[in-house]
């Protein structure tokens, strides 16, 4: 991976969380603070609670490697574990078949609206991880300079373009899709969090994904806080428009129980291990790749 690029998605030392797992990684999101102390030795990603959630995943999933791609929303309040639940998800499934390749973006707020085209760089940084940036435009074909004004430090091309521009808008997302596709040619799973953070342009792009993807192996997870969409928010009318796609399923992560809350306070007191139904379900994980 280049320098300056995100991190894949690596789970690392576990720590427990208050969305009732083992966080597979060291950091705090403020979508998913740590509620107990310490780290737990392995690197195993264990479920509290949250049963039900990983066996729609699991269905929806299937489906989507049977090449019926799909999009889950996964829709919560700050805190509750959306990220938790995502990140053991991907982990679980990295594990039982490490072919899989996964590529994130996250919406970042700016002001009123979200950085332009803020998830989408992230897929596509991701997507030049895993090609290479030569291949990646090499790839790309024509839709190369509509790369490269998104994201600079791809490089200058033979054809300068204002993405602006209705017709390069087009490209670009044409291309995205082109992309996708051909690291679909292995399962994919694209993560995208913080989409009540997207910016028009962003939220454009993903539609366009969710529906023109089809006939190869993509799952799109989508997060959102349920809690920051007020009546104008503009990410209420896009939720209700891809909501009438068939393939578009709403996840929606709640409190723990109050035997899940105290399974997770059993399981970070001194000398206790964490177990759960889903234990058996769980893989130890030495790392994560894209």
């Amino acid at each position: 991976m280049r320098s300056g690029s995100r991190p894949t998605m690596n789970p690392g030392p576990t720590v427990v969380s208050q969305a009732g797992t083992l966080d597979p990684s060291p950091g705090r999101r403020d979508d998913d603070p740590a509620a107990a102390p310490g780290l737990v030795s392995g690197a195993a990603t264990v479920i509290v609670g949250r049963e039900a959630e990983l066996a729609r995943l699991r269905t929806l999933r299937d489906a989507a490697f049977a090449a019926r791609p799909g999009t889950v929303l996964i829709a919560g309040e700050a805190g509750v574990g959306k990220t938790s639940v995502t990140s053991a998800f991907v982990a679980e499934t990295l594990a039982a078949d490490p072919r899989v390749r996964i590529v994130r973006g996250e919406c970042v707020p700016l002001g009123g609206d979200g950085l332009p085209y803020a998830p989408v760089v992230g897929l596509l940084r991701d997507l030049a991880d895993l090609f290479g940036e030569r291949e990646l435009l090499r790839r790309a074909g024509a839709g190369a300079p509509e790369l490269s004004w998104l994201i600079p430090e791809f490089g200058a091309t033979d054809r300068t373009v204002d993405g602006t521009r209705p017709e390069n808008r087009l490209r670009l997302f044409e291309t995205i899709l082109r992309l996708v596709e051909d690291a679909a040619r292995q399962p994919l799973i694209i993560v995208v969090e913080d989409l009540h953070w997207a910016d028009e342009s962003s939220r454009h792009v993903i539609d366009f994904l969710v529906r023109a993807v089809t006939g190869v192996p993509v799952l799109i997870m989508i997060s959102y806080r349920i809690d920051e969409l007020t009546r104008r928010h503009p990410l209420r009318p896009f939720l209700a428009e891809i909501g009438r796609v068939p393939a578009v399923q709403r996840i929606e992560i709640g409190p723990l129980t109050d035997s899940a809350v105290e399974e997770l306070i059993m399981a970070s007191a001194p000398g206790h291990a964490l177990r759960s139904s889903h234990d058996q379900q769980s893989r130890t994980i030495n790392s994560v790749r894209s």
